[in-house]
């Protein structure tokens, strides 16, 4: 659907930018967690569980 696109979603250790990152993981894009706090691992935990 994205066309082998990569998505940068910032703020990936929650809200919003934890919402659109598995979002775009359900739809099969390739995507790059950044975020300031040590949350983006559970984040990236939660997309390899789904």
């Amino acid at each position: 659907m994205h066309d082998e696109r990569t998505f940068i979603v910032t703020g990936a250790s929650g809200g919003i930018g934890r919402t659109i990152a598995l979002r775009l993981l359900e739809e099969g894009a390739n995507v790059a967690l950044a975020a300031r706090s040590a949350g983006v691992e559970e984040t990236a935990a939660m997309a390899d569980a789904a």
